[in-house]
C-alpha cells in the first residue's frame, strides 16, 4: 500500500523558495569575495534550486527528494571550513532532517553517507569529522531519524489500512442496502418495515400500496393500529409476544379491511429484524383474497357435481326399479 507524504506539496515547494531565495542573498553578499570556489558553489547551487522549484512548480512531484540531497551536498561541498566547524550541528542534521521529512529512511542514510564522504574527504580523513565520537553520535542520528521515519511509516501503514478495512466495510454495506432496497420495492409481495413497539410505518413498498388502497403519505409516520389494519389491539399483542419470544409468524391467515373497507384475505408472515442500531419488525404480506374465492367456488361446484352424480345413480337405480315393476304388470 502506497503511504500519503506525511507534508503536502506546498511544505516541498516553499522549501524549495526558501532555499532558493537564501542562496540568491548568500550569492549577493559573496559577490566580489576572493574566494571565487565558494561563489562558483553558490552559483551553481542557486541554478540547481531555481530549477528544481520550477519543475516542482510544473508538477514533478518527485523533485521533493533533491531537496535533502542538494542540501547535503551543499553544505559539504561549498560551505567554507570556518563555518562548517563551528556550526557541525547545523551543517550534519539540516540535511537529514530535510531527508527525515520529504524522502524517508533510505534517503536519510543516503545523505548522511554522502555528505560525510565529502566532509571526510575535505578534511583529509582528519579533524572533528574523523573522530570516533564524531562518528559514534553521526551515525547515532542517522539511526534515530531513520527510526523516527520507519516507525512513523509503519503507523500510517496500519491507520491506511484500518481506513481502507472501514472503507470497504462501507461499500459493502451501501451495496447491501442498494440490493435490499432493489429487491424491497421489486417484491410482488408487499413488504412492511415498523417499529415493533408502536407498529408506526417506517416503509412500505409499492406491492403493499396496491394491497391496502392507501398512498405513500398516508401511511408513513402513522401506526397500523391507527389504520385498522389489525382485527384487534389485544390480536396485535399476542402476535407480538410471540415475536419477542424469538417465535417468527409464517403464513398466518389474517383478515384485513383495505383502505375501502373491503376485508381481504391475507397470508402474513413477521419477523424482528436488526437493521443498522434499530430493530424493525418486517412484515410480508399476500393478498389471496381472489385464490380463496376461487378455491370456493371450485368447492361449491365439486358439491354440485357430487350431488348432480347421487342424483343420477339414485334416477337410474329408480328406473331399474320401475322397470321390473312394469314387467311383472305386464305378466
Amino acid at each position: 500500500m502506497r503511504l500519503a507524504h506525511p507534508l503536502p506539496d506546498q511544505v516541498t515547494r516553499w522549501l524549495l523558495l526558501m532555499q532558493f531565495v537564501g542562496l540568491g542573498v548568500v550569492l549577493i553578499i559573496s559577490a566580489g569575495t576572493p574566494d571565487a570556489w565558494d561563489e562558483f558553489g553558490t552559483s551553481i547551487a542557486f541554478v540547481i534550486t531555481g530549477a528544481a522549484l520550477l519543475a516542482h512548480w510544473r508538477g514533478y512531484k518527485m523533485v521533493r527528494y533533491a531537496v535533502p540531497l542538494s542540501l547535503a551536498l551543499l553544505t559539504s561541498t561549498f560551505t567554507p571550513e570556518p563555518f562548517v566547524t563551528q556550526y557541525a550541528p547545523l551543517t550534519l542534521l539540516l540535511p537529514l532532517i530535510a531527508a527525515q521529512t520529504l524522502g524517508g529512511a533510505p534517503w536519510v542514510l543516503a545523505c548522511g553517507l554522502i555528505q560525510l564522504a565529502i566532509l571526510l574527504l575535505r578534511a583529509g580523513g582528519q579533524g572533528i569529522y574523523a573522530q570516533p565520537v564524531t562518528l559514534l553520535i553521526y551515525g547515532l542520528c542517522v539511526a534515530g531519524l531513520m527510526l523516527h521515519r520507519l516507525t512513523t511509516d509503519s503507523a500510517q501503514r496500519a491507520t491506511l489500512e484500518r481506513q481502507g478495512e472501514l472503507e470497504r466495510a462501507d461499500q459493502a454495506q451501501r451495496e447491501a442496502e442498494q440490493r435490499f432496497a432493489h429487491v424491497f420495492q421489486a417484491s410482488p409481495v408487499g413488504i412492511v418495515l415498523t417499529r415493533p413497539d408502536d407498529g408506526g410505518f417506517i416503509e412500505v413498498n409499492d406491492a403493499f400500496l396496491a394491497i391496502t388502497g392507501y398512498a405513500r403519505d398516508e401511511v408513513i409516520g402513522r401506526s397500523s393500529l391507527e389504520l385498522n389494519l389489525w382485527p384487534s389491539a389485544s390480536r396485535r399483542t399476542e402476535i407480538m409476544g410471540q415475536l419477542l419470544n424469538g417465535q417468527p409468524i409464517h403464513n398466518l391467515d389474517l383478515p384485513t379491511p383495505n383502505k375501502s373497507g373491503e376485508v381481504l384475505d391475507l397470508l402474513v408472515s413477521m419477523s424482528l429484524v436488526d437493521l443498522g442500531p434499530a430493530r424493525c419488525l418486517l412484515t410480508m404480506l399476500q393478498d389471496v383474497t381472489e385464490r380463496r374465492k376461487l378455491e370456493a367456488q371450485l368447492i361449491q361446484a365439486q358439491k354440485l357435481e357430487s350431488v348432480g352424480r347421487l342424483a343420477g345413480g339414485i334416477a337410474h337405480d329408480f328406473n331399474n326399479v320401475l322397470a321390473v315393476i312394469s314387467g311383472y304388470a305386464e305378466l
